[in-house]
């Protein structure tokens, strides 16, 4: 992984160089300085004919319509397929890089590994004979899509040039407020936080850089076939939190085609960070279309997202089934029952007899537990690292919570180590909603020997009283104010198990049920409830 990190922090623009053609390489380094337009009608059909047929036709079906439009129309000057392709190419600065990889998804061949010829993993060959026998070409690749041109592109249009500005515009406002004796009276998202503010204030982020948090994910893309493909995204900070996540202010990063889920990450993330890496080494030349200037800009990471499987590969930590599996690294140990090697967040001590050692130290108190410093991370990331054996190495681990140093380590500019990688709002709330119900109803997992009928917490485990709850919920919807755009709640009853949203989850739990189970749930267990709504 060291070997990873420092062939990032060394990255250049090489790969790119290779890639791309000449003048696709030279725009890069040299943006024009002119503004895009689409008033010829003739462009605006090739560009709105590729549009509508890329989702589910082919580069055939576009050739036939341009065959047909050609013969009725023989004066329209309407663009060839690969012509309209390169056009939207330097629109949207989507310039794709391909790298080899493992037929079986194991591994890609990039960085340390670009000169191996077999999988480390499955031991797959990397190349294989071309149909006409007389040269070797790659088994597999994956895509990535380098960030700078898609920046770049952005700058191109004063009307999104102008959204680009609303980070600097909350920015300057925050830190006027904060000079003030009452101090910042209006927060609004990233722009008055503390430590983004200290990092402006001490000249480190400077008005043109852009700040970009990075997510990734996978997905199963048939319902009957295996093919766990994973998708890297960026959003932009300086975007408002009202269009920042709209899909056409998304930026892609890469596509990892499946059939399986990555052995060795890292390799497929290399040729992502590297290309930002020298973005943030050498700087992004830009052209502000706004006002006809050049500048050059230096884009940070400011935080990783991802699910909990996804963030293990991410940051480096051990994930949520470890002794120290805080998603933030706090210090709060979990614990496990006897034979089952999962560990789970209980503060209190279990009571009974057999209690596992690494179960059985006092109940945590969450008042003094804290989030660590980035200091506190690197001095365990060294206790780490430092280990000289395997079996020292894993006691460390799972002592800290922590496996290998994170590949955002080779970039200069990133908001501190652990606070770039925050919670996951949306599994929480729906991960919640899952366990509450499962708690209601008495159906979450248990022991032989419990019975779910005793649960004094279990108030809709009779299967009437259940129907009916589901069946208010449903009615309730009738009740939520329609300036709420998001799907309402259906009824828990019949749809809870086949698809319920994350929002359709914090609207029942945390807007119906402390209504709902008023009354119904013992007074104990409803206000440590209505604690958590409170809380949340």
């Amino acid at each position: 992984m060291q070997r990873i990190i420092e062939q990032i922090q060394g990255a250049s623009f090489s790969e790119e160089q290779n890639q791309w053609n000449h003048d696709e390489f030279d725009s890069f380094l040299h943006p024009p300085n002119e503004q895009f337009h689409i008033n010829d009608p003739q462009l605006r059909l090739s560009l709105l004919t590729y549009v509508s047929l890329s989702a589910h036709s082919s580069e055939a079906t576009y050739d036939a319509v341009h065959r047909s439009i050609k013969e009725c129309y023989p004066n329209s000057t309407m663009l060839s397929f690969n012509q309209v392709r390169n056009w939207l190419k330097s629109l949207s600065g989507i310039l794709p890089l391909h790298s080899d990889m493992c037929p079986n998804t194991c591994m890609a061949f990039t960085g340390i590994f670009l000169t191996l010829n077999k999988c480390q993993f499955c031991g797959k060959n990397r190349f294989q004979k071309s149909q006409q026998g007389n040269s070797f070409i790659p088994h597999c690749q994956f895509v990535t899509l380098p960030i700078g041109p898609q920046l770049q592109a952005l700058w191109c249009h004063p009307i999104t040039v102008a959204k680009l500005r609303d980070r600097l515009r909350r920015t300057h406002k925050a830190l006027a407020q904060r000079k003030t004796e009452r101090g910042i009276q209006d927060y609004y998202n990233i722009c008055c936080r503390s430590e983004y503010l200290d990092l402006v204030e001490s000249g480190n982020i400077l008005d043109n850089d852009m700040l970009l948090y990075v997510s990734m994910d996978g997905a199963q893309l048939y319902r009957d076939k295996g093919s766990d493909t994973w998708f890297g995204i960026a959003s932009l900070i300086d975007f408002s939190p009202e269009i920042r996540h709209s899909r056409e202010m998304v930026l892609p990063l890469f596509v990892i085609g499946g059939p399986n889920a990555p052995k060795n990450y890292d390799s497929f993330l290399f040729p992502t960070f590297s290309h930002l890496a020298a973005c943030q080494r050498k700087g992004l030349p830009v052209w502000d279309s706004s006002t006809d200037t050049e500048f050059t800009s230096y884009p940070w990471f400011a935080f990783g997202t991802a699910d909990t499987v996804g963030m293990t590969e991410l940051n480096g930590w051990v994930g949520h089934y470890r002794r120290n599996g805080c998603r933030l690294l706090c210090p709060m140990p979990g614990r496990h029952k006897p034979g089952i090697g999962v560990y789970y967040p209980a503060m209190l001590k279990p009571d009974g007899p057999h209690i596992p050692s690494e179960s059985n130290h006092s109940d945590v108190n969450i008042n003094h537990i804290a989030t660590p410093s980035s200091e506190s991370y690197y001095k365990k990331l060294h206790h780490v690292l430092a280990s000289p054996s395997v079996r020292q190495y894993e006691a460390q681990r799972r002592d800290t919570g922590i496996c290998k140093p994170s590949i955002i380590e080779g970039l200069s500019k990133t908001f501190p180590i652990p606070g770039c990688f925050p919670v996951d709002m949306m599994h929480l709330g729906l991960n919640l909603g899952q366990l509450l119900v499962s708690l209601w109803q008495g159906t979450i997992e248990y022991s032989k020997d419990d019975d779910p009928k005793t649960w004094a917490f279990a108030v809709l485990y009779d299967h009437q009283l259940w129907q009916a709850h589901g069946a208010i919920v449903a009615d309730a919807c009738l009740y939520i104010p329609t300036y709420i755009e998001s799907r309402t709640p259906r009824n828990p009853a019949e749809k809870v198990l086949s698809g319920y949203k994350a929002i359709e989850y914090l609207l029942y739990i945390f807007g119906l049920c402390p209504a709902l189970l008023y009354g119904l749930l013992p007074s104990d267990y409803y206000h440590h409830f209505c604690k958590l709504v409170f809380t949340f």
